[in-house]
């Protein structure tokens, strides 16, 4: 699978090494934004999160989506600066 991304940038053949959390687009290391998640389990009364947090990895247009402020402003990420589409 190749980098949608550089794909659609007329980039052909970047390999992918993700795959995106929201809309399953193959992703490059370029293109990949890796986040801290924290997991939620429901085990009655206690603890509901584990110590560790888990990894979650999107493209930069579903990160940046979900960024958008309530006016519907998109916020710009600290490590977006720079990208195509900023």
């Amino acid at each position: 699978m190749n980098c949608y991304d550089c794909h659609t940038q007329e980039r052909p053949g970047i390999p992918a090494v993700a795959i995106c959390h929201r809309c399953g687009a193959g992703l490059c290391p370029d293109h990949a934004h890796a986040t801290p998640t924290t997991l939620h389990r429901v085990h009655g009364t206690g603890l509901a999160t584990g110590p560790r947090p888990a990894r979650r990895i999107t493209c930069h247009t579903c990160r940046a989506a979900e960024a958008q402020s309530d006016t519907g402003r998109v916020a710009v990420l600290p490590e977006t600066v720079g990208h195509p589409g900023t």
